[in-house]
């Protein structure tokens, strides 16, 4: 009996840190997924900047 109660709470211990675990690694996942998504969007405005120069670019050429 008390071989299983130690089991169990080896047992809860271990999910507790696997939860923690995951939390973690979600909270990477997530804070990786911004920044990708923050560097994208600057490339996309320095596109549209790009394109806006050379919109203007040609229109003084005029």
């Amino acid at each position: 009996m008390i071989h299983q109660i130690q089991t169990n709470k080896d047992q809860v211990l271990n999910n507790c840190k696997t939860e923690k675990l995951q939390k973690q690694m979600l909270e990477e996942l997530s804070h990786s997924i911004k920044q990708i998504y923050e560097m994208i969007e600057k490339e996309n405005q320095s596109f549209i900047d790009l394109i806006n120069y050379n919109e203007n670019l040609a229109e003084s050429s005029i």
